[in-house]
């Protein structure tokens, strides 16, 4: 393997890492969103930059709530964008384990697909739950 390979297998293997790690923290997080959602408090991004923007604009009632309607728009809106992206983005991760998979031991190339799955069942369990959020604001 030349150094170049190393370097663009090394950088693939630590964007993974990376990934899985950000999945893990996901999940982690996921479970106090729930607790969120289960009680009817929007998800923690819009009252963030609701928050954030009543403070730095000094936002009044009226404007707090016409805001809060645009914030809660965008995010229906990111989200969708997002579902329509997410095969192109599985693909491109999926033709990366693949890659990688050329220089790994068969042990290696199980263990990656092991991981590769969690990460996607993962994956899939949260956009499952982000697919029915209210997003209309009440």
């Amino acid at each position: 393997m030349t150094k170049k390979s190393r370097t663009w297998f090394a950088m693939i293997a630590l964007f993974l890492a990376g990934a899985l790690v950000g999945a893990a923290g996901m999940g982690l997080y996921g479970r106090k969103a729930v607790e969120h959602i289960l009680h009817g408090e929007r998800p923690a991004v819009a009252k963030l930059v609701l928050e954030k923007l009543t403070k730095e604009l000094n936002l009044d009632d009226k404007q707090q709530a016409y805001v809060r309607g645009v914030v809660l728009e965008a995010e229906g809106e990111i989200l969708e964008l997002r579902k329509r992206h997410r095969p192109e983005v599985e693909a491109v991760i999926s033709k990366a384990v693949e890659k990688m998979k050329v220089e790994l031991t068969p042990a290696q190339q199980q263990k990656l697909d092991a991981l590769h799955e969690k990460a996607r069942s993962h994956w899939n369990r949260r956009w499952f739950r982000e697919g029915g959020r209210d997003h209309s604001g009440s």
